[in-house]
């Protein structure tokens, strides 16, 4: 079942927390991710997620691959695990 679905791009997906931009139809794990992807009021440039920002010289958003897609997190910790 799909709670959303962009009539841009044609993406669907069923998280509730899931985000996906109308404006660039990027996808976001949450709420948060979905944030830190506009600086002032505008979408950033995909290139300019994962590189290195902030005083700790992290990247902005990290890519992930999930069972429908492509999405960007916002940190390491919320990757899926990688088996040994």
């Amino acid at each position: 079942m799909s709670l959303g679905i962009c009539t841009k791009c044609g993406r669907e997906w069923s998280g509730s927390s899931a985000c996906h931009c109308a404006s660039c139809c990027q996808h976001f794990a949450s709420l948060s991710a979905f944030d830190r992807h506009r600086v002032a009021f505008e979408c950033l440039p995909v290139e300019e997620f994962s590189t290195p920002h902030g005083k700790h010289g992290l990247p902005r958003l990290v890519s992930a691959q999930r069972a429908n897609g492509a999405v960007w997190v916002t940190s390491l910790r919320d990757l899926p695990a990688i088996p040994e």
